[in-house]
């Protein structure tokens, strides 16, 4: 059994709670971050100034 990253701990905690949407910006260190939302059914939008 392979053990879950913080990321897909995380999303899928999101998930657990019924979030649909969730808001960001986007930078390096939050790429892992928007593969798993890539890959989950949680719909991310991209927000910039």
């Amino acid at each position: 059994m392979k053990n879950k990253t913080g990321v897909q701990i995380l999303i899928g905690s999101l998930l657990k709670e019924n979030v649909e949407v969730a808001f960001g910006l986007s930078e390096g260190q939050a790429l892992p971050i928007f593969d798993a939302i890539y890959d989950s059914k949680l719909n991310f939008i991209l927000i910039r100034h």
